[in-house]
């Protein structure tokens, strides 16, 4: 793994074309998501060479997506702080096409819903051994297990919020 994520920053932002290439930075679980304004300036094989980088798509709208696992909250704080503050200008907020739109949506909600989605899946083991003890094993919902159990699903929604901020902070 790249250990030093200020070289890594750098190759990654000469590979995209530059900060002036940049329209939009984001990130998700394993992914640094670019928004470029010239998608020829993107070089891929080079970005692909990068030590750290697993892999990288470009798509339509300018978006490019560097893969790199694991290390992204460090890789994306030194590139922040190498493009520095970059956003897009209101004429191309306005050049925007519905697929574009909704592409920018997916992403959003993917952003939303990463974090939580483990806790999600441990609840869901949780009703199914609930619903084979019930099934199954004849328990009623008035069993001690059944209620411990039954707690136990229910405090995941009842945290979520706590799952979900503890990812940002």
């Amino acid at each position: 793994m790249a250990t030093n994520f200020k070289q890594m920053a750098s190759d990654i932002l000469i590979n995209v074309g530059g900060k002036d290439n940049l329209a939009n930075i984001n990130h998700c679980a394993t992914r640094l998501r670019l928004v470029v304004k010239d998608t020829n300036k993107v070089d891929k094989k080079a970005l692909g060479k990068i030590k750290g980088v697993l892999g990288v798509e470009v798509m339509d709208g300018g978006s490019v997506q560097v893969i790199v696992g694991q290390i992204i909250e460090s890789l994306y704080q030194e590139f922040e702080a190498l493009a520095g503050s970059v956003t897009s200008g209101p004429q191309e907020k306005e050049k925007k096409s519905i697929k574009t739109l909704f592409i920018d949506f997916l992403q959003l909600m993917a952003g939303i819903m990463s974090p939580v989605i483990p806790a999600l899946l441990c609840a869901s083991f949780i009703a199914i051994v609930l619903l084979i003890l019930q099934m199954g094993f004849g328990l009623t919902t008035d069993h001690p297990t059944i209620k411990i159990l039954n707690n136990l699903e229910q405090s995941v929604f009842y945290f979520l919020p706590v799952f979900r901020s503890l990812h940002f902070s």
